[in-house]
Formats: structure tokens, sequence, C-alpha cells
């Protein structure tokens, strides 16, 4: 079995104050991820955890504030990565074969900053 988990790629940014909020729940995710990989090292279950970057999503048409709406649209256009890409990743992970686990994978645009 393999258990894997999407999460922004904001929580492996520096804890600044003004992102404690939303990155805690983030990092919980993490460790009962890093919890279950140790317990389960008979491989029956290999765990991974995939943190994409800014992607190309349906987002922007859900926000009201058009500026903004208008703003992240731009930005989604300009490096947003696209969600095969993230899709894609989902699949390496789950292709592998029973003995190797891969923990980590971080997905970004590669002119994303």
């Amino acid at each position: 079995m393999v258990v894997v988990v999407v999460m922004a790629v904001l929580v492996r940014c520096p804890v600044l104050i003004c992102c404690i909020n939303p990155t805690a729940p983030k990092n919980a995710v993490r460790t009962v991820m890093e919890g279950l990989r140790q317990e389960s090292s008979d491989g029956v279950i290999r765990t991974t955890s995939i943190s994409p970057g800014f992607v190309d999503t349906e987002l922007d048409s859900s926000i009201d504030h058009v500026p903004l709406r208008e703003q992240i649209r731009r930005t989604m256009s300009d490096f947003g990565l696209p969600p095969a890409a993230v899709a894609r990743a989902i699949a390496f992970a789950i292709e592998q074969p029973h003995d190797v686990e891969i923990g980590d994978i971080v997905v970004r645009a590669t002119v994303q900053g």
C-alpha cells in the first residue's frame, strides 16, 4: 500500500509570523507521515509527501475581488505548474517497486522563485 499526501510547498518555507497558522497543520501531516513510515518498516506501507509549487488551477474563479483574481490568473499563466506535472509525480511515487519508498517530492515550475 502507498499513502500519498499532497501539501503546499509553503510548508517548506521558513516560518514567518504571518505563516504560522497555515503551516502548522501541514507540519502535523508531515509528522504523521514520518511516524507511519517509521512504524511500517516491514515495507507493507510506503509513504510519500508531494509538495507542488504554484499550480495552474481554477482557484481564481472562486475569488470575488476582481483585481486580486486578475493578478492570480496572470501569475498562474506566467508560471503555474500544469496539474499533469503533479499527477506525474504522484504516479512516479506509486509506480516504484515494493522495496523502494520515495519520501518527499517537491515539484515546482523552473521559473518559480
